[in-house]
């Protein structure tokens, strides 16, 4: 899917398809025409991204590293979001 071509992991929606490259590059296709790179984002975690989850309630896209930090991104601008507040359960 980038350059290299090998994915972590992946993920897709009803719009799109959201890969996690060994790079560590996140790389947006349009899922009705993989062939179509809607954005990519090179370097988008604060040290080697490991895995990607994406949410469409929220619209983001949550990278774990190595360190086991987290990284969210907005999913269709690709920029860093602030992380939403931890939910309480009893």
């Amino acid at each position: 899917m980038s350059s290299d071509g090998t994915l972590v992991t992946m993920q897709a929606t009803d719009k799109f398809l959201y890969g996690l490259t060994f790079k560590g590059e996140v790389v947006v296709r349009n899922a009705d025409n993989i062939s179509e790179v809607v954005k990519t984002k090179a370097n988008p975690a604060k040290a080697d991204a490991t895995c990607m989850a994406v949410s469409e309630v929220s619209n983001t896209i949550w990278i774990g590293d190595k360190t086991g930090g987290v990284t969210v991104l907005d999913a269709e601008t690709l920029e860093p979001v602030e992380v939403p507040a931890a939910l309480k359960t009893h």
